[in-house]
């Protein structure tokens, strides 16, 4: 399952330089002006949130932690590992599938609000896992969503305070998620 993930990263680095070189060729083409309004709706923004879809967020989302609620301490079971889940009687796979799904609704939910955000999810779940020392999910989504709350308002302090908005809060919550992958990457080299 390492190298699996391993391969994961390596071709999301792949496609997200792939994307980078063809933003790229898409400046040289287009009118500058033109650029940044398509670079401002390209990145996360905070400051303009698609309200027409609030609404259909919260029902949305209400909905989802009320099917997933059920499902806790299944997720406590399956970060076990495969095998160890099947020998404990869960079909691992429909609910890989189902969590996947779950997961991917959610995400699109944020993109269709505010933007891509890459590294917020990696960077709160790992957070809220080394500050609590627990591997119930209860506990987990709770600290993950609190974390998610502060990072973001840190990363808007910094860009306000500091930077002067001179870029948006989702560059700052990418680079110290992009800075914490690495050292992931790093602390599991050295223990693997």
């Amino acid at each position: 399952s390492k190298g699996k993930l391993l391969y994961m990263i390596l071709i999301g680095m792949i496609v997200g330089t792939f994307l980078d070189s063809l933003s790229n060729g898409i400046q040289m083409i287009m009118d500058p002006n033109e650029f940044l309004v398509l670079q401002s709706s390209l990145f996360a923004s905070y400051n303009r949130v698609n309200t027409t879809l609030l609404s259909i967020a919260y029902v949305i989302v209400t909905l989802v932690f009320f099917w997933l609620r059920k499902d806790m301490r299944t997720l406590d079971v399956m970060s076990l590992g495969y095998s160890q889940s099947i020998n404990l009687g869960l079909d691992y796979k429909k609910l890989l599938r189902k969590n996947l799904t779950i997961v991917g609704l959610l995400v699109s939910i944020s993109t269709a609000l505010v933007g891509p955000v890459v590294f917020l999810g990696l960077l709160t779940v790992n957070i809220s896992k080394e500050l609590l020392k627990t591997y119930k999910h209860k506990y987990l989504v709770v600290a993950s969503i609190f974390v998610s709350i502060l990072s973001l308002i840190i990363g808007q302090l910094i860009v306000e305070k500091i930077f002067n908005n001179s870029f948006p809060v989702g560059t700052v919550i990418n680079f110290v998620g992009g800075m914490y992958l690495l050292w992931i990457l790093l602390k599991e080299r050295r223990i693997g």
